[in-house]
């Protein structure tokens, strides 16, 4: 059944029918991902960790719509922790990656 999906994405996202088109056609897969165990906890750590907007939110899937069916736990977070850890970000001294 793809109601669950196809109506998150466009009711929890806000994507209109040509930004549905664009991410089920780049990643045919989504159809199977499920709502409750990838989308939704990738979606609110997005918003949480990166502190993005539903808009931009939307714009980072329709880009790269993969990212909708990685792991928080086994991708987006070790991802994460690697870049804060090799960037120093939230250390307060404005980041490590000045020349």
């Amino acid at each position: 059944n793809l109601e669950p999906t196809l109506s998150f994405l466009e009711s929890r996202l806000g994507l209109t029918q040509d930004q549905l088109r664009k991410v089920v056609v780049g990643q045919p897969p989504v159809l199977g991902y499920s709502v409750v165990a990838n989308m939704q906890p990738t979606c609110a750590f997005l918003e949480s960790e990166l502190g993005l907007s539903e808009a931009e939110l939307r714009k980072l899937v329709v880009a790269t719509p993969p990212v909708l069916g990685y792991s928080v736990e086994a991708n987006l977070k070790p991802t994460l922790h690697f870049f804060r850890d090799a960037l120093a970000l939230g250390d307060g001294d404005g980041g490590g990656a000045e020349g």
